[in-house]
């Protein structure tokens, strides 16, 4: 008896055995006579857990007295030679099929092998609108789907071949659930309470469980920086004749806004008194443009030059009616008409602003001034076309009265309408942008159905499209036309107003006037519907329209140590609403002087006397100081920009000017100079340096009128002032001190050795979230916490890919292993760049698996500063190179 249990437990002791063998040993069939495992399966460049390699044997057995050939059905997804040695080329599947020819002759025998290939993801992330939401932040009690994505290799993200085969997942998860509550599957967002949070995204591979850990093997991370923070009504503007857009600071409040539309009330004044109007809530909406946007409608027409306040919860924002009879402007609303259906042109009218008015009181008339005549009639305001794919340009014209000689007083406008077909007219583009013709991130553009404006010599701008994609699961997407997978082509109806590449949409503007730019989608050389039309107004040159100046403070004191100062920023925007312009000069006028002040802007002395040329510097900016003795004191600046055709524009600033002494001090303000510092190098403009990425930490004085004394001296990296009377600070890390952040007044989020010219090298300090905490030692000898203030540091750039575009190799020499590979950011070939300085690797006698390398990147943009700088990271690489 003993022995029979003996057996039994020896037969469940080899099931278990065979059970719980490793998953990448593959199933193999049963039957007599030569065998083959029935499947296998492969992962491009090894698996994260080393369970499952990228080479492996489709195993045969029982083979004596055959002979043995492979093949494979799909040598892109997986080859095999001569003995069954199987090699994973790309994610997807194949068949192994292995033919035994018996010796004696008689009949074959053929058995199949189901390979199947998959990768782990090489980064993962959030998708360009789930990022740019977490870098703007959530509200308290907002909700936010996130959407995570993985990558791997150039792909932009994993496609439907990747997607069947990969085992990946994306999981989240929040550095604080009290501020941020995240669903760690699903990626659903909450804020709970202010705060800042560490946003942790990450892929697992769905294979290897680790039941110690709970949780699959991580194959890839990123995190981000979530600021959770309160927000109400912030701004509000009329749009049309009673209909004002309240924004809001979130989207959630503009929700609750809408939710509880009652509780919104607006109020204008009459005199001293305060006047309710009432509000249509049936038109309480969220803008469909805009989550953050509340549209809301009177039931009467905001009246002119009245301040209507509109208050909900604790917050107020306030509008000033327009004149809703001053039509400045009308536009034809209408692009596309489908063919053989008759379609009213629709006109809107404007103010001066934008502001769209009621139907005028005046006559408003329509006439054909070109196009395909023989192909559409024009009957009052409709339009018909007899076949698809012709144009019509339209003008419509306003009189709104009548001049004192008799003339009409009108305002036009005119557009060219396409017709199309009936099934292409829901595939249309949605909006229009003109940008660089390099533009890098579409998505920045701002798209819609206006008319576009250029100048004579504009140079190097592109016209792109957006429309939308509806995915399979029903979600929409935005696309472009400048994408990949699809084919456009452009026709403009005047050439010698507009020229345009027929193939990319490059603009060539040559004469003022107006042209419309024609697009079709090529689907064939016989199928290339209309699917879009962009009328651009081409104007002769850039002309001066408007000049800002603004200060960054009204209060400049003439102090002790003579350091205070006052910045003027100034823009000068031409009609089109760029600043492209080489004949601008600037005239500086004051009022106010006196014998005894001296005030210098741009280190140039003004006199009083007469207008002082001088210009703004390259960034628009006057640096205004004062000194002086015993003044107290209001200086009058008159600012004038002048076109060299002799348009100007003057503004006004006016500044306090104010003797101060320390004996007036009454207010100390802890300043820091940057609260969010972004350590993309790569990102850096031409005259960027390393002042971008340090902040400069101030304990300032003030007197009571606000005037500035004096910056008070901090004893650095310390929580206890050497003296009494004195101030101390440190910057803490969460619980740890990050002195070596400190470097005099600057808090610096990296560290530098040497120089550009020298070959210097930069080291990147850690993201997150740093606190200036500033002490006092009063003059008992008692130290307390005086105040503080947070630094978020964080990196966004976007991270390096290494391609790997040849795995034989003579040697792990980083020369050797650089010509075997490319390196991409975003797309663009950056291997000039790098070079390799480090290798972690697993050899063998005739191959050796890579895992990470590490890189040393020079920075390309920026001032001399930084330019040729440089700084080290690792990149995963997970492939397995074979020595020739």
């Amino acid at each position: 008896m003993k022995s029979i249990f003996k057996k039994i437990a020896f037969v469940l002791a080899l099931a278990m055995v065979v059970t719980m063998l490793p998953a990448r040993v593959a199933s193999a069939a049963s039957s007599d006579g030569p065998q083959m495992y029935e499947t296998l399966k492969l992962y491009i460049g090894g698996d994260v857990t080393g369970n499952y390699p990228e080479q492996r044997y489709a195993k045969v057995w029982d083979k004596d007295g055959y002979d043995v050939d492979f093949v494979s059905s799909d040598t892109s997804v997986a080859t095999v030679n001569g003995k069954g040695y199987v090699t994973a080329v790309s994610v997807g599947s194949a068949t192994v099929t292995a033919t035994f020819t018996p010796e004696d002759g008689s009949e074959a025998v053929v058995k199949t092998c189901a390979i199947t290939v998959k990768r782990n993801a090489e980064k993962v992330g959030l998708n360009s609108t789930s990022a740019k939401k977490v870098a703007e932040g959530i509200a308290v009690g907002e909700e936010y789907q996130l959407t995570g994505i993985r990558k791997v290799g150039n792909d932009t993200e994993w496609n439907k071949t990747m997607k069947q085969f990969s085992t990946d997942s994306v999981r989240f998860s929040s550095s604080d659930p009290n501020v941020l509550d995240v669903k760690k599957t699903t990626g659903k967002i909450t804020g709970i309470s202010t705060g800042t949070v560490t946003l942790r995204v990450w892929a697992v591979q769905s294979e290897g469980f680790d039941a110690e850990a709970g949780e699959y093997p991580e194959t890839a991370f990123k995190e981000y920086e979530v600021e959770v923070f309160e927000a109400g009504m912030l701004s509000a503007k009329q749009v049309n004749w009673n209909t004002v857009a309240i924004t809001c600071g979130s989207a959630a409040v503009a929700a609750d806004l809408v939710a509880n539309k009652e509780s919104l009330s607006v109020s204008y004044k009459l005199g001293d008194n305060d006047i309710t109007t009432y509000i249509n809530y049936n038109t309480v909406a969220v803008d469909s443009n805009d989550d953050k946007v509340v549209n809301v409608s009177l039931y009467d027409d905001l009246v002119k030059d009245y301040v209507y306040t509109f208050k909900y919860g604790e917050s107020t924002v306030d509008v000033t009616g327009a004149d809703l009879t001053a039509v400045a402007s009308i536009k034809i609303d209408t692009a596309t008409a489908v063919s053989g259906e008759s379609k009213d042109i629709v006109v809107k009218y404007y103010d001066a602003t934008g502001i769209e008015l009621p139907a005028g009181t005046g006559s408003l008339s329509f006439s054909a001034t070109g196009g395909d005549t023989d192909y559409f009639f024009l009957n009052g305001n409709s339009i018909y076309f007899i076949e698809e794919g012709r144009t019509a340009v339209i003008k419509a014209t306003y009189v709104r009265g009548y001049k004192e000689d008799g003339s009409a007083d009108e305002v036009s406008d005119t557009r060219t309408i396409a017709s199309i077909a009936a099934s292409t007219e829901n595939n249309q583009i949605v909006g229009w942008a003109i940008g660089n013709s390099e533009e890098a991130n579409l998505g920045n553009l701002t798209y819609n159905m206006d008319v576009k404006s250029i100048a004579v010599g504009d140079l190097g701008q592109r016209l792109y499209g957006r429309y939308i994609v509806t995915l399979s699961d029903g979600k929409e997407e935005p696309h472009y036309t400048t994408d990949s997978n699809a084919f456009f082509e452009y026709t403009s109806t005047n050439d010698s107003v507009v020229m345009v590449d027929t193939r990319n949409g490059n603009l060539s503007p040559v004469a003022a006037g107006t042209a419309t730019i024609i697009v079709r989608r090529i689907y064939s050389d016989t199928n290339k519907p209309v699917v879009g039309v962009c009328t651009i107004s081409v104007a002769a040159s850039r002309v001066l329209t408007s000049f800002t100046a603004t200060l960054d403070k009204n209060k400049l004191a003439i102090n002790p140590s003579g350091d205070d100062l006052v910045t003027i920023s100034t823009s000068a925007k031409d009609q089109l609403g760029g600043s492209s312009f080489a004949d601008v000069n600037y005239t500086v006028e004051a009022s106010g002087l006196n014998n005894s002040l001296t005030l210098t802007i741009n280190n140039v002395v003004l006199d009083s006397s007469k207008p002082n040329i001088i210009s703004p510097d390259k960034d628009g900016k006057y640096i205004v100081k004062a000194s002086g003795d015993n003044i107290n004191t209001t200086v009058r600046l008159s600012i004038t920009a002048t076109q060299g055709n002799g348009r100007s524009i003057t503004r006004v600033v006016t500044i306090s000017v104010k003797s101060v002494t320390e004996k007036e001090i009454a207010n100390y303000v802890l300043e820091v100079e940057k609260t969010n510092i972004d350590l993309n190098f790569p990102a850096f403009g031409d005259n960027d340096g390393l002042a971008r990425v340090k902040s400069t930490i101030k304990l300032v004085a003030y007197d009571r009128s606000g005037f500035y004394v004096k910056t008070v001296e901090m004893q650095a990296g310390s929580d206890t002032p050497a003296n009494n009377g004195d101030y101390s600070y440190v910057v803490l890390k969460g619980n740890e001190k990050a002195n070596n952040m400190l470097s005099g007044k600057d808090f610096s989020a990296i560290t530098v050795s040497g120089s550009a010219v020298s070959g210097g090298a930069i080291t990147k300090q850690a993201t997150g979230v740093y606190t200036v905490m500033v002490y006092h030692k009063d003059d008992n000898g008692n130290v307390s916490r005086f105040t503080f203030k947070n630094i978020v540091v964080g990196d966004s750039t976007v991270p390096v890919v290494a391609n790997v575009n040849n795995t034989n190799i003579i040697s792990t020499d980083f020369a050797v292993l650089k010509s075997k590979m490319t390196f991409f950011r975003g797309g663009t070939d950056i291997s000039d760049n790098i070079e390799i300085i480090g290798v972690e690797k697993t050899d063998s006698y005739d191959r050796v698996y890579i895992s990470n390398i590490t890189v040393r990147e020079k920075i390309t943009t920026g001032n001399a500063e930084v330019k040729g700088l440089t700084y080290e990271y690792k990149i995963n690489i997970g492939k397995t190179f074979y020595y020739n």
